[in-house]
């Protein structure tokens, strides 16, 4: 009889250690997700940079004017494919885009997604590029 109570016992301390470690590694978990779709979203816009920087050694120091014509499409290569920025922190449809003018490559930030300031807030963290007025920002 002891041995059945202390058995009754230990399962009901496992379970309850589960429990507890589901709701407290439940935002560590959503948290590690989150910096792993902004450090994807980082290293692509990276990618796009450098492919501009041959591209820009290329051609007597014009940058490219178009992701898909200029670095994907090009006679030379400089991106094997085109990028899709990661759908859960920049929305279903989002592209990158060029900003010659503005010196960077962009991508939009989903507003669902940023809806507390957590996208911006791992972007800060990384300290890699800005994210202003929906936008992500990462120097040419």
């Amino acid at each position: 009889m002891f041995q059945l109570i202390v058995a009754v016992i230990s399962i009901a301390l496992v379970a309850a250690l589960a429990l507890a470690s589901i709701f407290y590694g439940g935002e560590a978990f959503t948290r590690g997700q989150l910096k792993a779709q902004v450090t994807t979203m980082i290293n692509q816009a990276q990618q796009i940079s450098g492919a501009n920087t041959l591209y820009k050694n290329d051609k007597g120091g014009t940058d490219a004017t178009d992701i898909q014509v200029d670095l994907v499409d090009g006679t030379v290569k400089y991106l094997t494919t085109d990028i899709t920025p990661p759908q859960k922190i920049t929305g279903a449809s989002s592209a990158w885009g060029i900003d010659v003018a503005a010196g960077n490559v962009y991508v939009t930030i989903d507003p669902v997604a940023d809806a507390q300031g957590k996208v911006t807030e791992a972007v800060d963290e990384a300290d890699v590029g800005e994210v202003s007025n929906g936008f992500y920002y990462f120097p040419l």
